[in-house]
């Protein structure tokens, strides 16, 4: 191919990262469907490294479908700032969809139980860790 296209896909992870539960298979990020101001630094390790796992393995495919000078064009959800993974643009929206949730469980139309396991499947990258991976793989000899 010349030319690969990819819209709005990339920030969904392939799985829940299985780091985020301990040895008892409990949560560490009870009451939250995602990061968050209260979610301890495990769990924004655990999804940059399922992050990495993922796109690392889009990239390997990529190059062996791409003609030499061929191009990408990705399009992602990602945050501005490179250290804070709490992004009001990101984050907002599974904050309002976890209080939700737990409104439902509190009236005992969900439960709370489950919820405290669930976990979206989603990570937006900040533009230094897509670089980052990019220049990782090593078929692609030019940076972004």
């Amino acid at each position: 191919m010349h030319f690969v296209y990819s819209s709005y896909c990339l920030h969904w992870l392939s799985k829940v990262p299985p780091s985020l539960y301990n040895e008892k298979g409990e949560s560490l990020n009870k009451g939250n469907l995602y990061i968050s101001e209260s979610s301890p630094p495990a769990v924004s390790l655990a999804y940059f490294l399922q992050f990495q796992e993922d796109f690392s393995v889009f990239l390997q495919s990529r190059s062996k479908e791409l003609v030499c000078r061929g191009r990408m064009l990705l399009i992602l959800l990602g945050r501005v700032d490179q250290n804070n993974h709490v992004d009001r643009g990101n984050s907002f929206f599974w904050e309002l969809l976890s209080r939700s949730l737990t409104i439902l469980a509190s009236q005992g139309k969900l439960n709370k139980e489950k919820l405290d396991c669930y976990h979206a499947h989603f990570y937006a990258p900040s533009k230094w860790e897509i670089e980052d991976q990019v220049r990782r793989e090593v078929h692609f000899s030019r940076p972004i």
